[in-house]
């Protein structure tokens, strides 16, 4: 009996050097995660914003500490505000990023690489972190080109404007009219969605009316009548054996007079 209380003491003092060996191991972690996060995430870090491509964690529970998604983004909360159709005239008149053949010359991202990989291969392609939003958020500063969407609109008088009817203000929210900084110069414009090299059935389908599609029209004609008429055999052959009747029957059909 003695040696049981010995034990307890020594598995409890296992489980707390375990435990802070697991804490530094993660703090660790950290710390190397933030000496290799890019550069243009660190300053983002102090001013309340998230990188794109970071661990996102499930906080199922509110506190001050998990703020919600239109507080604390994990995009460059920097938006223009304007018609679309003015957004598409800065699309055509834009100056852009020069073309580069190798992937190492791309512009990089201010969010960092959404491709990029945490602790077991983590990856999520999220904007959103998993908080629950206030009923009311927080009204967003259209002098600093903060993104003002969904119930940020619809719960906040940030669309009002007493110079203008309400109609007119509401309408100037449109998603549409709203494109991130520097969308026009980086925005990807495709010439054409099927570029030389991708075998399509342009380049490998016969014209109508060529010699060439007769054999295969007289195959499928041939193959398709031979298909169709072993089909209505099948059918036919299958109805009268389900239909004629059993010896039993015949039998019981049958009058015998004995003279």
């Amino acid at each position: 009996f003695w040696l049981k209380p010995r034990l307890q003491r020594g598995l409890a003092l296992l489980t707390l050097w375990a435990r802070a060996r697991a804490v530094k191991t993660m703090l660790s972690r950290l710390a190397n995660r933030a000496a290799r996060a890019p550069a243009a995430c660190r300053p983002a870090l102090t001013s309340q914003a998230r990188c794109f491509a970071h661990p996102i964690n499930v906080n199922m529970v509110d506190s001050d500490f998990n703020a919600p998604s239109s507080e604390k983004p994990l995009y460059l909360n920097e938006f223009i505000q304007k018609p679309s159709a003015e957004h598409q005239v800065d699309v055509k008149t834009a100056t852009r990023n020069p073309v580069v053949s190798d992937p190492k010359d791309l512009v990089r991202s201010h969010a960092g690489d959404p491709h990029n990989k945490y602790g077991v291969a983590e990856w999520r392609h999220i904007h959103y972190d998993i908080v629950r939003e206030p009923t009311f958020p927080r009204k967003p500063d259209l002098s600093k080109g903060e993104l003002a969407a969904g119930a940020q609109v619809t719960r906040t008088d940030v669309w009002h404007d007493p110079k203008e009817p309400a109609i007119t203000s509401v309408a100037k929210f449109s998603p549409e009219n709203f494109r991130p900084v520097g969308w026009a110069e980086n925005a990807p414009q495709p010439i054409t969605t099927v570029p030389e090299g991708t075998l399509d059935f342009r380049t490998n389908r016969l014209p109508i009316g060529h010699a060439d599609r007769r054999p295969w029209i007289y195959f499928l004609a041939a193959s398709t009548g031979f298909i169709m008429t072993s089909i209505v055999r099948v059918v036919a052959c299958k109805l009268v054996h389900t239909m004629w009747p059993a010896k039993d029957v015949w039998a019981a059909g049958v009058v015998e007079v004995d003279l």
